[in-house]
């Protein structure tokens, strides 16, 4: 669209200046400036001629100047005037030596480089052609003027032809506009505009820009034409009353003629219809959103029916109408819609009442101009293709994408649909058994049992998919993402080094049972403070990079990889490569199937043993085995710290994330071992500080009962060795001093007891001529 050119600033300045007083009644022209400004204030006169820029500049900036007559025209074209200047004293007037002969004030001024002459108090032109300045003032009147090129703010136009140019005026009368759009706002006073034509039929205005737009303001509109090629013929926002008077006509084809978007209850937008509204076209005349709550239309002429669409927005139509008359909705809408056309589909996304919408056949989003972005209102939504099998097709006609912007707070559910050129942006779409093709970016809670080709695409749970030439942003999501059992084919696809098919930053990812091939790029990238987990079965397929690549950004945190499953790779290339690793970066091999090395750098390079392809070789380094640093033990191999559990000389040892060894009390994944001083891990019985505990031949802590070479112990949840009586869910039990449990009779502190085979005392009961009471003390029946 042709924007509506701003170019230089002719600004009418209100602020209390003051001005000569002085009673000169000569008249005579400048013809030196700088000796012009020397003169004294009692030789200046209060009307002047100029005849070029500098003239006409030092006249603007002269207080005691209060007329200003134009001998012939004059270009701004100094650089050092393409900026604001300050207009000087009250009740500047600026007029053309002939009235029948106009002059122009024009500039070479550009969007980035502007004049700007600014008048701050009351000022008026008349019989002036303005070319490319912008004017300014809030107490300007402007008459008999030609305006073109610029953008104009003035308390009263009248009699003037404005063309190419945006503006904003408390009163416009008796004036033609042409290409031209005015901007009711922030004037905070009432505005009238009458007997006015407006043209805009050669302005591309887009679908929600307006030839008028009111906010917050109050506006009268009394004999007005207005042709519009695109876009509304009036836009009232906020709290806004607008009046029409006299004969006022809209001719528009693509949008409504006048919309209504008040904000709250208390902030309504009112439309008084008191004259003859007349319109060419076959839209609505009017529509009025959550009519009755926010916006209120009022019909003192009776020339308006009306229609309530489930969503709560109003229609009208005018009687006096050149076209065809649109239906008007039915408010007894249904909260399931079938769509077959763009203009069904999309008034069904925006209606918030519709829940769901049944899409019976391939549909083609075809216009332009007004569906560049479409706004999904409602709680909860569901768009869903009529058939699972033969899946329509919602597409845009042209070569961009259109933008589904998400309203929905509580999801919307997509199903059985394959989109083309369609962009989604939002953490509560899920997705599923859909193709999305050509889609820029497509955002969503969960993507599954889909197909996903030419796309980039980010969510939390992407399960049971197949992506052809596809791309994965794991990034910005603020919660842990899964991608299971999803194929990739990127072989068609031509990524630059540094692009991945997966990238990961500052997230956690787990991947299970996933196939990615890539012809180039790398498949999968991880930083920042990310921690990605390899589950099941991973197969990775590249020629030209690295499979894996964990490098450092600008978080200076942590990156780790975790390889719990089955990694492979076919190719010829690294299987990893750890940048800064130890520092930046972190490898865990829990199933011990890379073979591992560190460059000088404090690169480490990774190879996986499931591999199809010829394996690199690893860079030499001699640093292995056991090394002492700053009096902590680490094991390298090959330039590398291991991490986690190590087997050496059949003695298991525990390293931590950092590579340190491990000695003490250390729990892993759940489960408490010991660790002795030389950091080999101890099984069997443990005393410590005077506690026995048991380690089991795995060297995991004991808890609960434990048999031990054929005798019961129970250890506390502590892992120490409980003696003695203990009450387990009600029921005793004694161990001796060694901790193994007693049966039988057993004579305790005196008193007989009696234990069975499971251990448990007995009581309230008869063994061998033997009465147990309740506390399990036995006594021998006489």
């Amino acid at each position: 669209m042709r924007k509506l050119k701003k170019s230089v600033i002719l600004g009418l300045s209100i602020a209390a200046l003051g001005v000569s007083t002085y009673n000169v009644s000569k008249t005579y022209a400048l013809e030196n400036p700088k000796s012009y400004v020397a003169q004294t204030n009692e030789a200046r006169s209060s009307e002047v001629g100029v005849k070029d820029e500098d003239e006409l500049i030092s006249a603007l900036k002269d207080p005691s100047v209060q007329k200003i007559i134009l001998k012939n025209n004059i270009k701004i074209s100094k650089q050092e005037n393409q900026t604001k200047i300050k207009v000087e004293g009250k009740s500047k007037e600026i007029i053309s030596e002939s009235s029948t002969n106009k002059y122009t004030i024009s500039s070479i001024g550009n969007k980035d480089s502007e004049a700007c002459i600014s008048f701050y108090q009351s000022a008026s032109i008349k019989n002036v052609n303005i070319d490319n300045v912008e004017i300014i003032g809030w107490d300007l009147n402007i008459e008999n003027s030609n305006i073109k090129n610029t953008s104009i703010r003035a308390n009263y136009i009248k009699k003037c032809t404005i063309e190419n140019s945006a503006m904003s005026t408390e009163w416009l009368d008796d004036s033609k506009l042409i290409n031209t759009q005015i901007d009711e706002r922030k004037l905070d006073s009432d505005a009238k505009i009458i007997n006015v034509d407006i043209d805009n039929t050669n302005t591309d205005l887009k679908y929600d820009e307006s030839t008028i737009i009111v906010g917050n303001e109050n506006l009268t509109l009394e004999n007005v034409n207005i042709k519009n090629k695109y876009g509304k013929g009036i836009k009232i926002e906020g709290k806004s009353d607008v009046v029409i008077e006299g004969d006022v006509k809209i001719e528009t084809n693509k949008t409504e003629a006048i919309s209504l978007e008040g904000s709250s209850n208390d902030n309504k937008s009112r439309l008084y219809v008191n004259g003859k509204l007349k319109q060419v076209g076959d839209t609505y005349t009017i529509k009025a959103k959550n009519d009755g709550d926010y916006t209120e239309v009022y019909d003192k002429s009776n020339i308006l029916s009306k229609g309530l669409d489930s969503g709560g927005s109003g229609y009208y139509n005018t009687s006096l109408r050149t076209g065809n008359t649109p239906k008007l909705p039915d408010s007894s809408m249904e909260l399931t819609k079938e769509v077959s056309t763009d203009d069904e589909l999309v008034a069904a996304l925006e209606n918030p009442k519709v829940q769901e919408i049944i899409v019976l056949n391939d549909i083609e989003i075809s216009k332009k101009e007004i569906y560049s972005m479409i706004k999904i209102e409602g709680e909860y939504k569901k768009i869903v293709g009529k058939s699972s099998t033969n899946k329509p097709k919602i597409s845009y006609k042209f070569d961009a994408y259109i933008f589904f912007d998400v309203k929905c707070n509580k999801g919307l559910d997509i199903t059985n649909i394959d989109f083309n050129s369609i962009r989604m942006n939002s953490d509560k779409v899920y997705i599923e058994n859909c193709t999305i093709e050509n889609g820029i970016a497509m955002t969503g809670q969960s993507i599954k049992n889909s197909t996903v080709v030419n796309c980039s695409i980010s969510a939390v749970n992407i399960e049971n998919c197949k992506l052809i030439n596809a791309q994965i942003d794991v990034s910005r999501l603020d919660s842990d993402v899964k991608i299971t059992n999803v194929d990739i084919d990127n072989t068609m696809t031509k990524l630059v080094d540094y692009a991945s098919t997966i990238w990961v930053s500052n997230e956690n990812l787990t991947l299970k049972n996933v196939n990615i091939k890539n012809k180039s790029g790398r498949p999968l990238s991880i930083q920042g403070n990310s921690k990605v987990i390899i589950e099941g079965n991973v197969t990775i397929e590249t020629n030209k990079t690295e499979a894996i690549l964990l490098e450092m950004d600008y978080t200076k945190q942590m990156a780790r990889l975790y390889v719990n499953g089955d990694l492979k790779q076919i190719g010829d290339t690294y299987t990893i490569v750890s940048k800064q690793s130890g520092v930046y970066t972190e490898v865990y091999d829990k199933n011990n199937i890379l073979n591992s090395s560190m460059d000088k750098d404090g690169t480490a390079y990774y190879n996986t043993i499931n591999r199809v392809g010829s394996e690199p070789k690893l860079p030499e380094n001699n640093k292995n085995g056991w090394k002492q640093e700053n009096k902590v033990w680490y094991y390298y191999k090959n330039g590398i710290k291991s991490k986690g559990w190590l087997k050496d000389a059949n003695k298991w040892y525990y390293l931590g994330e950092d590579g340190k060894m491990q000695t003490g009390w250390k729990m892993v994944h759940g489960t408490w071992y010991y660790l002795n001083g030389s950091g080999a891990m101890e099984t069997g019985w443990k005393n410590l500080n005077g506690t026995w505990y048991y380690l089991r031949p795995s060297g995991a802590m004991a808890t609960g009962w434990e048999k031990v070479n054929g005798t019961w112990y129970y250890l506390r949840s502590s892992g120490s060795m409980a003696t003695g009586w203990i009450d387990l869910s009600g029921t005793w039990y004694y161990l001796d001093g060694s901790g193994a449990m007693k049966t039988g009779w057993q004579k305790i502190s005196g008193k007989w007891y009696y234990m069975y085979g499971s251990g448990a005392m007995a009581k309230n009961t008869v063994i061998d001529g033997w009465k147990i009471n309740s506390s399990g003390v036995a006594t021998k029946i006489k």
